[in-house]
């Protein structure tokens, strides 16, 4: 079988990062992997009552934990498929299919309208010590940045945190002052708001002690068309 799995994905969870009122979805990575995509024919197509298509791929890889709404990315596009089903078809235990749904390219959570322009993508880094020399990680997702949103977890005098890739900043600064106090950065820089899978991305803290900097960073984006 596993000679077969010849996709490179990944599997992530979405969770709620707001409130109940008011949801910021985030996913986070569960699985990265290999599996064996196909488009399901025509018969196979599930449809619920009403006739809305619910599952129109599936994929096999191999047996680990799945729950619906998981969400399978296919690495090298970016492509995203909705968990609708997960079976273990011959109860061995070495492999699952995965029956789902193909999304919109790119996206990871549909927000109102199912267009590309109205979907809405979130990452989220926690600065958890001193990231003076920056907090360094690599983006998972390819969007257009509209925004960031910080969150302070600890009260720092004059505590900042902005969004840079290498020299370049992206963001900010962004205040990161007062403990659980949230701050919406909607200046973005133009030349360097588009960011891509893989694409590695700093955040860097300043203040009257910067090591003292605490907080959430929430980056919030719409995914283009490549």
């Amino acid at each position: 079988m596993d000679h077969l799995l010849n996709t490179a994905i990944t599997v992530r969870r979405k969770t709620n990062t707001g409130t109940s009122y008011k949801p910021v979805w985030a996913f986070s990575l569960v699985y990265t992997g290999m599996g064996c995509i196909n488009k399901l024919s025509e018969s196979r197509v599930v449809r619920n009552e009403g006739g809305v298509i619910v599952a129109d791929h599936q994929c096999y890889l191999k047996t680990l934990t799945l729950v619906n709404g998981d969400r399978i990315v296919k690495t090298s596009d970016s492509t995203v498929y909705d968990i609708y089903n997960v079976d273990d078809p011959n109860l061995m235990g070495r492999h699952i299919e995965v029956t789902m749904k193909l999304m919109s390219p790119g996206t990871l959570e549909s927000m109102g309208s199912t267009g590309l322009a109205d979907q809405r993508l979130v990452q989220r880094v926690t600065v958890t010590a001193d990231a003076t020399a920056s907090k360094t990680y690599v983006s998972t997702i390819a969007v257009d940045i509209l925004m960031v949103v910080v969150t302070a977890k600890e009260t720092s005098a004059n505590g900042a945190l902005t969004l840079r890739s290498g020299a370049n900043t992206i963001a900010g600064p962004v205040a990161c002052a007062v403990d659980e106090v949230s701050t919406i950065n909607e200046t973005i820089a133009t030349a360097y708001k588009r960011i891509t899978v893989g694409q590695t991305l700093n955040i860097i803290a300043t203040g009257d002690t910067p090591s003292a900097v605490r907080g959430e960073v929430l980056i919030i984006g719409v995914p283009y068309a490549s």
